[in-house]
């Protein structure tokens, strides 16, 4: 999953403390969401601007039954061809229910934390 922030912007330091603050809390909100949803064993956060010059944030899900090879390592050193394979493109029929779900659980943390405030 990638998270654009900032379009504009192309570092989290360009960003004021309170930007990045917020920019931080968005990412682990969402994160609480797909933990709450899907029961990872860990969700991993890399803020990588090398090819994508804009601030963008990709979360990513870890679970217990990856293969040892790989779990300890970054998600992309799994093959291009499993990476890229087209069962794990983005369908609304396959993976749809599953959207509306994190998006439903993440309001209701924001709803919950604007309560909070």
């Amino acid at each position: 999953m990638r998270v654009v922030g900032y379009p504009k912007t192309s570092s989290l330091n360009e960003l004021s403390i309170e930007s990045r603050t917020q920019y931080l809390v968005d990412m682990t909100l969402i994160g609480d969401a797909i933990i709450q949803v899907c029961k990872p064993l860990r969700i991993n956060y890399s803020t990588l601007m090398n090819l994508d010059h804009y601030l963008h944030t990709h979360i990513e899900t870890r679970y217990d039954w990856e293969p040892d090879e790989y779990i300890s390592r970054p998600s992309y050193f799994y093959p291009k061809e499993q990476i890229y394979n087209v069962k794990y493109e983005y369908c609304e029929q396959n993976f749809g229910k599953l959207k509306r779900k994190i998006t439903e659980t993440l309001q209701d943390l924001m709803n919950e934390r604007n309560v909070q405030k």
